[in-house]
């Protein structure tokens, strides 16, 4: 059981031009000519009730049934608490009698657990309307001005139906250890329903908001795990040992809050929730492709980005957009390798990989940044011209009238995350100077990058990742 209860408000009051002077400052702010005055209270409490019963039985049957139920004062008045039940089921195969004389098999484990959780990754207040304030000049009926506060519709409208996303999980997973256990690994995979997703819905204008926070639809997560440690070589004076974990994802949106596709928001029934949807580059229109370009009424000129015109009718719309790709990896792993070398130097390395995806590298279109022709980019993005007719980057103040579109390019990478390597200091030399041990150490991370089809920015936060080097002594007394 618990509970939990947060609260914070503040009052932040100012002033400017103080008279007759500002000698006195904040002891005397009513002296001065332009106050300031700001607040806010902001509240929330949730509780949580779980029960669990274990049973093992001959060390090698386990079960185990949960039952929770969560409260969060953030939902409908009549959602707030949801009740969230899982089991799950092991067996320690290698315990059975039978399987004894298998001796290059250590350890093995089958588990299957089904269950119920619950996500509450709203804000406190989205079950209610938002409000803005405004301020407006007035005139009483002395003729005199006077500043009345009113209140208006905010962007968000309130939904008194909010309730809690519910993720029903089925996981089977393998775990094991082979060859003296030389060798321990997981295996698991995972089937997980969504439903009542929380999602910010965007509204039509008309609607007088920009969104409302739902509960809408219903997506399919799938996916494998995979995880293996290993002592490669394990006696002399060179010591060897690997971790490396693989993992991928797929997932498709089951149902929408309408029968129909959701443009608007990028989601489709039957796609990836990350699926890219926009118009497909075929390159940069050129010199020689004016008459064509004209055809489209966009005032397109030489340097500007060739949009594919899927239906041929020269008018750029929905039907023209095409599924792009992803946003988010199609599959991520990391190695790690650790080496030890005569007891005494330690030498360490980590290798990451996101791949598959595609990331937005609207640096291209290459629009200005300033009034006219100005041009500023945070990275040397090349441009086109007469003289160098490229089809990867767009002219200096290119665009397509009333089209608006992104570039997507492939942004998998392959990352040397980091390098260690120490040097522990003989003990026949440190005890001289009465010390324990003694350890120097330099490290890197960010080592180095490897990314084949992206050439700006790191691909993984499209910007500057820094380079650490840190050198060190570790000593005990």
């Amino acid at each position: 059981m618990n509970g939990e209860k947060y609260q914070s408000w503040y009052t932040l009051s100012g002033n400017e031009g103080f008279i007759p002077s500002d000698v006195l400052g904040y002891h005397n702010l009513g002296s001065g000519v332009k106050a300031t005055v700001s607040s806010d209270d902001q509240a929330y409490k949730g509780d949580a009730l779980m029960g669990r019963i274990n049973y093992s039985l001959m060390n090698r049957y386990n079960f185990s049934f949960t039952l929770r139920r969560d409260g969060f004062s953030g939902f409908g008045a009549a959602n707030k608490r949801a009740t969230f039940p899982s089991a799950a089921v092991a067996w320690t195969f290698t315990e059975e009698s039978f399987l004894k004389d298998i001796k290059w098999l250590n350890y093995g484990k089958l588990r299957v657990s089904y269950g119920e959780n619950g996500n509450r990754v709203v804000d406190q207040y989205s079950s209610l309307s938002s409000e803005d304030l405004v301020k407006y000049q007035s005139v009483n009926g002395s003729g005199v001005p006077a500043e009345v506060n009113g209140i208006v519709g905010g962007a968000r409208i309130g939904n008194p139906e909010l309730k809690w996303e519910k993720t029903k999980s089925l996981n089977i997973g393998l775990d094991f250890g082979i060859i003296n256990n030389r060798i321990n690994g997981a295996l698991e995979y995972y089937d997980k329903k969504t439903s009542d997703l929380l999602i910010s819905q965007t509204l039509s204008s008309v609607s007088g908001a920009s969104n409302v926070i739902s509960n809408i639809g219903a997506v399919n997560n799938k996916g494998v795990e995979f995880s293996v440690s290993s002592k490669n070589i394990t006696s002399g004076n060179f010591q060897w040992n690997s971790n490396v974990i693989f993992s991928l994802n797929r997932n498709k949106i089951i149902r929408l809050a309408t029968p129909n596709n959701d443009p608007g928001n990028g989601w489709f029934i039957g796609k990836d929730i990350d699926v890219i949807w926009d118009y497909r580059i075929l390159g940069v229109w050129q010199t020689d492709e004016v008459t064509e370009a004209n055809k489209f009424n966009k005032g397109i000129k030489p340097g500007d980005y060739k949009l594919q015109d899927v239906d041929g009718n020269y008018i750029y719309n929905d039907a023209d957009k095409q599924f792009l790709g992803y946003r988010n990896p199609r599959f991520t792993w990391a190695v790690r390798n650790e080496f030890n070398i005569y007891k005494s130097f330690d030498l360490s390395f980590q290798l990451i990989s996101n791949w598959g995806q595609r990331a937005q590298d609207n640096q291209g279109i290459n629009q200005p940044g300033s009034v006219g022709f100005g041009r500023t980019s945070s990275y040397v993005v090349p441009y086109w011209t007469v003289d160098n007719p490229t089809n990867e980057y767009a002219r200096l103040s290119s665009g397509l009238s009333g089209t608006s579109f992104n570039v997507y390019r492939k942004s998998s990478f392959i990352r040397l995350n980091t390098v260690a390597l120490s040097y522990s200091l003989p003990k026949d030399l440190i005890g001289k100077v009465r010390l324990q041990s003694a350890k120097v150490y330099f490290n890197i991370n960010n080592a180095a990058l490897y990314a084949p089809d992206w050439n700006t920015w790191d691909p993984q936060n499209n910007g500057p990742t820094p380079r650490y080097y840190t050198l060190g002594l570790n000593i005990s007394l």
